[in-house]
């Protein structure tokens, strides 16, 4: 019924390179008081662009074959943890080669998808373990969750909206991880709103405005800057200044969606080659940390020379996240399906 759409594979492709690049570039290879590095710092953004792409994504998938939750929550679970669990397995021998503590606690609470930015939001359960990449993945998983319950109801965009908005006025007096997902959610499920509006022939700034933007994002986005205002110090990488970004960045997106598509993707052959990124873009999401904390530990005094460095460190990663998306999480997929 639906395919594939090769624009929304571009940009996905596109944000998890930039996401990649950015962790690569900034601090080992263009300092952070760089006037340069300006370009690099809104991997918070490409984020909140993964979250609006997956629920418009899940949705669409969901329009084609509805499933029980038994058999979601499975699909999820093997296209989620393989690549997460080795990630994370990466960074536990790293540890454990280099006498590192090994924080068990940290360790089992992101395994169980509890893992929040601990350093730059507040009322959090665990810290992502050695890959600080990891914050958005416990979102993912709990929308996920959230998906398939709400959506047997008749009126889910209300049971979506209600819970969206009840928790942006609880996380504004007590700021909590597990508030901070419900509010998040809002999001998450402009994507599947987007969704259902772009089959039903829907899409169109007012219905976009009044349906999405502002029962989704503008409250948690006024209640943000609210908070803001009311503390003396703020600074724009941490709480209420990131919540400020995330949702403000999800308006831009999904505003300049609909621009774009009205000028019928004006400019979309310039970033199509994007699209061969998209197949291994989850991969080189979740293991470009590791991979590149594990090369340039093995180079250290070893290539002095930072171009070249630079050039196997990129190749090396791409090439591995490449591999393991592509191939191994392929037939490990198709070996667990077959068992479960």
């Amino acid at each position: 019924m639906i395919k594939k759409l090769n624009i929304l594979e571009a940009v996905r492709g596109g944000a998890a390179l930039y996401v990649f690049l950015g962790h690569l570039i900034l601090g080992s290879f263009i300092a952070k008081s760089n006037l340069m590095s300006i370009f690099f710092r809104f991997g918070q953004e490409a984020v909140i662009l993964f979250f609006l792409m997956s629920g418009f994504v899940i949705e669409l998938s969901g329009l084609r074959k509805k499933s029980s939750f038994q058999d979601f929550f499975l699909k999820r679970f093997f296209r989620i943890y393989p690549l997460f669990f080795l990630g994370i397995l990466l960074i536990l021998v790293f540890k454990i080669i280099y006498h590192l503590p090994i924080e068990v606690k940290t360790l089992l609470g992101n395994l169980l998808m509890l893992q929040d930015a601990e350093s730059l939001k507040p009322g959090t359960i665990v810290g992502t373990y050695g890959n600080t990449a990891l914050w958005s993945l416990s979102y993912e998983w709990w929308f996920y969750m959230l998906f398939v319950p709400i959506s047997s109801f008749k009126n889910k965009n209300t049971i979506a909206i209600t819970i969206v908005a009840f928790s942006a006025i609880l996380y504004f007096f007590y700021p909590f991880q597990l508030i901070r997902w419900l509010m998040y959610f809002g999001i998450w499920w402009s994507g599947v709103m987007l969704a259902d509006f772009m089959i039903l022939g829907k899409i169109n700034f007012k219905n976009i405005i009044t349906k999405i933007i502002g029962p989704l994002l503008g409250l948690p986005l006024l209640l943000s800057i609210v908070k803001a205002t009311n503390l003396k110090y703020v600074a724009i990488g941490v709480y209420p200044i990131l919540e400020i970004r995330h949702f403000f960045s999800a308006i831009v997106f999904i505003i300049v969606a609909l621009i774009w598509r009205k000028i019928n993707w004006l400019g979309y052959n310039y970033i199509n080659f994007f699209e061969k990124i998209a197949p291994f873009s989850y991969g080189l999401y979740v293991l470009h940390l590791p991979l590149i904390l594990i090369l340039e530990t093995l180079m250290q005094n070893q290539v002095e020379n930072s171009f070249i460095r630079f050039a196997i460190i990129s190749l090396s990663v791409l090439f591995c996240s490449y591999l393991l998306e592509t191939k191994f999480q392929k037939k490990l997929n198709f070996f667990l399906s077959k068992k479960s």
